[in-house]
């Protein structure tokens, strides 16, 4: 049967095509609040294209039309580094469309799937926002759903989009209610004037607001509002404080804390009063200095509420007057509120605890249920590979390949994606086996990675390369991943383990030279992904990998130290042990050894001798030396001794 999602969606492509001259509409990539975004290829210049286009259904109301045109026109409005560019606004046919800058990266949400960002990179993502809006506020231009959706990553800026419910500041349309009485807006992101339709409240502040939201996911891996459905998120904004930023996440700076809460107070007034304010304490944040916003105190969230109810507020105080004036038995009532604000206190604070003891075991429960899952794809990726080389006939041959295309197939691994890369390599080994070329081989596991996002698209192709024995062609590609995603330590780690694969060969096949330059990039490359390392996991594996490199080089002395600290963090990680045991094994059995999960050479020159020369240069080597120049680049601290020509010996 065929999907018919993408029957609806290949008849929108080729209407475009028929409607739009000029334009070669390829794939759609997303929508926003006000249309659907496809790449595109504007023929006349040979240039990309983010193409929106508002549908026809939704181009039969007038003030549809009209808000849409708007978009493009703020957009337009704003020459500015940190929002994408509009280049051409036009209607043909029945579609309306513009064109804007097509962005590789990826939008901060996706971004966020991979955990939370360091405490730097949120400070940097919050001056470019804060600038971008700046420039929008100071042009009049409100844009009012400041989400990570609508910020994507251009190489090291962020860029602001989608302003599809963008409107002037003093303009007809206030708050974010439509002439339906519908709320306009994602209610994570709504301020609280937003959700009130209070039409004189809604400026640059609601802005910040969004900012403000946005800068605590990121930090703290959820929002600071929630609920099960959107009236519990809006009531929860109107109605509820957010938890201490340091409560969720401890490396989080006070000032930075200080900030963020600021962005969120529920009074516009209490806010910063423009973005520039904002910009001003995350640059004074960046650079050490102090900022305006002053720390969260532990009576805050009361003082927030006597603001919000000042009868009530009120009558407490009365109440107070009445204790004061009334003596013992005014005494007595104010002990009787103090035990209830106690009570109330401790009880608040035994429930935040509880909930973060919750999303604690949750978190837990998500990691062992990931790893499970990763420990089982491995075996059975295993157990197919031994089926295979030990299949007796051509009938067991094709069961085990039959296990292989089932693995690609799971459900289970579209969240593992550095499993699925494993299975992807293991079948263009086997199509090579087949003898397929290597082009067909590419358009065959094509589907597998096609829809997925950029890094995750790469590496899997990196896999295939591998697979087909082509791993110079590999390393090229998880170059540009490391281009791509500088500080996101898995693609330096495979990266590194590629290096390693091919430093390992080329010292079986008697090039020590060669190996040497190897492994030592792959150790450097380790470190700079141990720097890298947000979570227990990435630097366990950054430190186990960089162990069975200086085991390979015969250093097992400073593998060990790499694996006590894997095993400090972890005593009962299975590569860490087994790879701990080689070195001692080595420690107590000097000899030519390489990486423990690989055959040992039986033959190597003496330590004493002179290397023996190397065979012709690799025809790939010219094109790996951009690649590398990527590497060296963005490696702040390179191993010392990372280009040694003497065969490996036992020093680091």
């Amino acid at each position: 049967m065929v999907d018919s999602s993408l029957v609806s969606t290949q008849v929108t492509v080729n209407a475009l095509n028929r409607a739009l001259e000029g334009y070669r509409v390829l794939r759609q990539v997303g929508h926003g609040a006000m249309g659907i975004v496809y790449e595109a290829e504007q023929c006349s210049l040979g240039r990309r294209v983010a193409l929106k286009v508002l549908p026809p259904n939704l181009a039969l109301r007038e003030r549809t039309v009209k808000r849409f045109l708007r978009e493009a026109e703020s957009m337009g409005k704003l020459a500015h580094p940190n929002v994408v560019d509009v280049y051409e606004v036009g209607s043909r046919s029945d579609f309306h469309y513009f064109t804007m800058k097509f962005v590789e990266g990826p939008s901060l949400d996706r971004v966020l799937k991979a955990g939370p960002l360091a405490v730097k990179d949120v400070v940097g993502i919050g001056i470019d926002v804060a600038t971008a809006l700046s420039h929008a506020h100071a042009r009049g231009v409100l844009h009012r759903d400041v989400k990570p959706g609508n910020l994507l990553r251009d190489g090291e800026k962020i860029l602001l989009t989608d302003f599809g419910l963008a409107r002037q500041i003093d303009g007809e349309e206030g708050g974010s209610v439509t002439e339906s009485g519908d709320l306009v807006g994602t209610p994570l992101y709504m301020a609280p004037e937003q959700i009130s339709g209070e039409i004189g409240r809604v400026d640059g502040r609601a802005d910040i607001w969004g900012l403000g939201v946005t800068m605590y996911e990121l930090l703290a891996e959820k929002p600071p509002f929630s609920g099960t459905n959107a009236s519990g998120i809006l009531h929860a904004i109107l109605h509820r404080e957010p938890s201490g930023l340091r409560k969720m996440r401890e490396d989080v700076p006070r000032d930075l804390e200080a900030v963020v809460h600021k962005c969120l107070e529920k009074d516009p007034a209490r806010r910063y009063a423009t973005a520039a304010a904002l910009l001003d304490d995350l640059v004074a944040l960046r650079d050490g200095k102090p900022v305006t916003a002053r720390a969260p105190r532990f009576f805050d969230p009361l003082a927030r509420w006597m603001r919000r109810h000042p009868l009530e507020a009120g009558i407490v105080a009365a109440s107070l007057l009445v204790t004061i004036v009334l003596g013992f038995f005014a005494q007595s009532v104010w002990r009787l509120l103090a035990d209830k604000s106690r009570e109330l206190i401790v009880a608040q604070s035994d429930t935040k605890k509880a909930e973060s003891e919750r999303d604690d075991q949750a978190r837990e429960r998500s990691v062992q249920e990931r790893e499970r899952t990763a420990a089982s794809a491995r075996r059975a990726i295993a157990d197919a590979r031994m089926a295979w080389a030990e299949g007796a006939n051509d009938e067991e041959r094709r069961q085990a390949e039959e296990r292989v295309f089932d693995l690609m197939r799971a459900p289970a691994l579209e969240s593992l994606p550095e499993i699925r890369a494993e299975v992807v390599e293991f079948a263009a080994e086997l199509a090579a086996r087949h003898g397929r070329t290597p082009e067909a081989v590419l358009a065959e596991l094509e589907p597998q990675f096609v829809n997925l996002d950029s890094d995750a698209a790469l590496m899997l192709r990196a896999a295939v390369l591998t697979g087909l024995g082509q791993l110079d062609a590999a390393l090229q590609i998880h170059g540009e991943r490391v281009r791509r995603r500088p500080q996101d330590p898995k693609p330096w780690i495979d990266a590194a383990k590629l290096e390693r694969r091919v430093g390992v060969a080329a010292y079986e096949g008697g090039q020590y030279v060669a190996a040497s330059e190897r492994l030592r990039r792959a150790i450097s490359l380790l470190g700079n992904a141990l720097e890298r390392s947000t979570s227990r996991e990435l630097a366990i594996t950054s430190l186990v990998e960089r162990a069975r490199c200086r085991l390979a080089l015969a250093q097992p002395q400073y593998a060990r130290l790499d694996l006590d600290r894997a095993l400090g963090q972890d005593p009962n990680h299975l590569d860490a042990q087994t790879t701990m045991r080689a070195a001692e094994r080595m420690i107590a059995d000097p000899k030519p050894w390489i990486a423990p999960d690989a055959a040992p050479v039986n033959v190597a020159p003496p330590a004493d001798s002179a290397a023996p020369p190397t065979s012709p240069a690799n025809p790939a080597q010219n094109s790996l030396e951009a690649i590398y120049g990527v590497f060296e680049g963005l490696m702040r601290k390179p191993e010392a001794g990372a280009s040694g020509a003497q065969k490996p010996k036992d020093r680091q």
